[in-house]
């Protein structure tokens, strides 16, 4: 049986960040109940399949414009109060999500309220992680909130199935929201940090960017964003039943957990080396799936597959990213590589908006992890 490394639990511990960390991990469990389900969502209450992928578009648009202002905002007050905004705009997104059958909101509000909630959480963790981790031991940092993450949420997407299969969607969404609404008390015990200078200018987030960084920013937005391409084909095309949906999404944060047991401590001195494995392991997950996969037991196998790729590549893509905050004494890095991570969304859900091809976004899914080998 695995153990968390005691080093790691004391660092955590006198970092004095485990009150983010558990307000981190009940809103990682809140949403793991019904991110998978969200598009499914769409698509049943009639929306059409360039329609949901618009959302998408929306969303992650509205979120790399509102990157930068929310980096400031956190600089400037601390995480306590972006992290309660976001987490108050994201019951409102669920509360119009629930209604939205019955008054017709439009996708675009929707989008704007998600686009707008979700930088104004992770601008303010991310720049807090910096101030306050060991740089000697971020892999196993980075690691050790994934853990616990991952531990909390790893058989979500299971229970929000057999949750909408039993009592329907609005129960799901009122439980959802309930979670939320906890995972702020936490903070009201923590110190309102904020130890990063804010002098950084809107004209300097992409002032002497290197190309290499900027294509793996993108490229990994790309990578990331293929997992809601990847759930609505399994509807469309697999199985329209969201229990599968959700225990393979299950699957993969299950084979994710025991895999950052070793990528976490590895990518203390070996972070590039993890991600490359990471980048290959992802590149053959894709190409099964885009070959072979035709049936639920195939899209469990695969998904197990690309759950232990990508913790090889979330890991110490985030070590890497961290690291040079970390030495720059700014979150340039952070704030460049958030809105370039979205903006790769914004062209891959853009593309299959106009097209739909979802063997091309496969394929090209099976192509993009070759970038972090530029990284």
């Amino acid at each position: 049986m695995h153990h968390l490394p005691a080093h790691a639990l004391h660092s955590f511990f006198k970092n004095q960040l485990n009150e983010l960390y558990i307000s981190m991990a009940l809103r990682s469990f809140a949403f793991s109940l019904i991110d998978v389900f969200v598009p499914i969502y769409l698509l049943m209450e009639g929306y059409s399949l360039q329609s949901v992928f618009l959302f998408f578009v929306i969303v992650h648009g509205v979120h790399a414009m509102c990157a930068y202002p929310s980096a400031r905002i956190a600089l400037r007050i601390g995480f306590w109060a972006p992290v309660l905004a976001s987490s108050a705009l994201f019951i409102l997104f669920f509360f119009l999500l629930h209604t939205i059958g019955e008054y017709h909101w439009p996708l675009w509000l929707l989008g704007l309220v998600s686009g707008v909630a979700n930088p104004l959480f992770w601008m303010a963790y991310h720049i807090d992680f910096v101030s306050c981790s060991d740089a000697a031991k971020r892999g196993e940092e980075v690691g050790t909130v994934k853990i616990m993450n991952i531990a909390a949420t790893a058989l979500a997407p299971a229970l929000g199935a057999l949750i909408i299969s039993a009592w329907g969607f609005l129960s799901l969404i009122i439980l959802v929201s309930v979670i939320l609404a906890g995972s702020t008390l936490p903070l009201v015990f923590s110190n309102n940090r904020s130890g990063v200078s804010d002098g950084i200018r809107l004209s300097d987030i992409f002032h002497h960017q290197p190309l290499r960084e900027a294509l793996n920013y993108f490229g990994h937005g790309i990578d990331q964003g293929l997992g809601a391409v990847w759930v609505i084909f399994i509807f469309l095309t697999i199985s329209q039943t969201v229990t599968v949906i959700g225990f393979a999404s299950s699957i993969a944060l299950l084979c994710s957990f025991f895999t950052i047991f070793f990528t976490g401590r590895m990518s203390n001195r070996h972070a590039r080396s993890v991600l490359h494995a990471g980048a290959i392991g992802t590149s053959v997950a894709w190409l099964v799936r885009l070959l072979y996969v035709k049936t639920p037991l195939m899209v469990y196998i695969t998904n197990a597959l690309g759950g232990m790729a990508t913790s090889a590549v979330i890991v110490p893509f985030s070590v890497m990213v961290y690291g040079r905050s970390s030495d720059q004494k700014s979150c340039r890095p952070l704030i460049t590589g958030e809105i370039l991570f979205h903006i790769g969304k914004v062209a891959l859900f853009s593309i299959m908006a106009i097209t739909s091809n979802f063997w091309g976004a496969f394929f090209v899914g099976a192509l993009v992890p070759l970038v972090y080998f530029l990284f």
